[in-house]
């Protein structure tokens, strides 16, 4: 279970004031293992190397949030806007991306094995060096790239 006291911090305030915990806190890595955060307004937190296995995210909004190396294996992301969200080098293996918007996004190095991304809409995301599979591509909503 999450660590309550994690859980009641970011509940109750905004990003400033999340980003001023970590700040005092920056040896401890947030614990909101299997947290219930759907449809929580998260825009902009830094939950870099935060544990968030099996947090439900379901339709939270989550634009320019920071998880990188974050833990978001088998968490449920299912329609959560994460528009320029970073992500690099996070676990997402066995997450649920159903319908979740992606654009933008930093997905470099991420690990997305067996995670659900039917629906979900992948423009102009970084996927460099990420685990994700053709089959689970061909599956995405909608997925434009940037022409070089």
């Amino acid at each position: 279970m999450a660590n309550e006291h994690h859980l009641e911090i970011l509940r109750q305030s905004n990003a400033d004031t999340w980003k001023t915990w970590r700040l005092a806190h920056a040896l401890l890595w947030p614990d909101l293992y299997s947290a219930d955060l759907s449809n929580y307004n998260l825009s902009g937190v830094e939950l870099s190397h935060a544990n968030l296995h099996h947090a439900n995210l379901r339709g939270a909004d989550l634009i320019e949030a920071r998880f990188i190396g974050a833990n978001l294996s088998d968490a449920d992301l299912c329609g959560a806007n994460l528009l320029e969200a970073k992500l690099p080098f996070s676990d997402l293996s066995g997450a649920n991306l159903a319908d979740a918007d992606l654009t933008g996004a930093d997905l470099t190095g991420a690990n997305l094995m067996d995670a659900n991304v039917h629906g979900a809409t992948l423009n102009w995301a970084q996927l460099e060096d990420a685990l994700i599979t053709d089959e689970q591509l061909r599956t995405v909503k909608s997925r434009l790239q940037r022409e070089d």
